[in-house]
């Protein structure tokens, strides 16, 4: 058990570096919802919503929901043009 802590400690640490910090941050987040018919949909919404209220009443109207936050360093549409 102390290994998997330790190795998890190195690593939080390892993935916030002081530059990281100064720099322009988006936060994007995914609602993906699972359907009683078996069909899936993702939707993209930045940061800036109360999900303490909407996570309710995605509940309430889906079966199974899926919330995925990423932090970017680009805008996301940026980012979306330089994927390769």
């Amino acid at each position: 058990m102390k290994n998997i802590q330790q190795k998890t400690k190195g690593y939080d640490t390892m993935s916030e570096s002081k530059d990281y910090e100064n720099e322009a941050k988006y936060e994007v987040v995914r609602v993906t919802s699972l359907k009683t018919n078996g069909s899936v949909w993702t939707k993209q919404y930045d940061g800036n919503m109360d999900w303490n209220k909407v996570i309710p009443l995605l509940l309430k109207k889906f079966p199974h929901i899926i919330l995925s936050k990423q932090t970017l360093k680009e805008d996301p549409m940026t980012h979306l043009m330089n994927m390769e």
